[in-house]
């Protein structure tokens, strides 16, 4: 058992040594709608959530997302690869999602993601009461 330890040990040091590890990046990138319908345009404030899936078998990983508007989260959502966001103003969006494992060493994350493939969300005003 102690050595396993060890080698634990000395996997960490040189992984903190070499800086971040990067691991395959989250994917199948989605956006749905308050009621939990599957969308790809959305109204301005109304929320979107967000949701990819990680590479992390234990639910114990970090996500930032970046929400194609000038709005990054800090690291965040332990375990939980989804983020909810509301656009003040109409256009084309792209969203892409990036991972990180929480442990580290140091400064040193063990582990990281580059950023996901994009997904293209339109905003579009609000709609309007026609009976107005």
């Amino acid at each position: 058992m102690k050595n396993l330890l060890a080698i634990v040990i000395l996997a960490l040091v040189a992984a903190a040594a070499s800086g971040c590890h990067l691991i395959g990046p989250p994917n199948d990138l989605t956006a749905s709608s308050a009621q939990g319908d599957a969308v790809q345009i959305a109204r301005v404030g109304e929320p979107v959530t967000f949701t990819c899936h990680g590479t992390d078998p234990f639910s114990i990983h970090l996500y930032r997302w970046d929400f194609g508007d000038g709005a990054v989260t800090d690291w965040g959502g332990i375990g939980e690869p989804s983020a909810e966001h509301t656009y003040s103003a109409a256009g084309e969006y792209e969203v892409r999602v990036m991972e990180r494992c929480p442990l580290i060493f140091g400064q040193t994350c063990l582990m990281r993601t580059e950023w996901s493939a994009s997904l293209k969300i339109v905003v579009r005003e609000p709609a309007t009461d026609a009976r107005r």
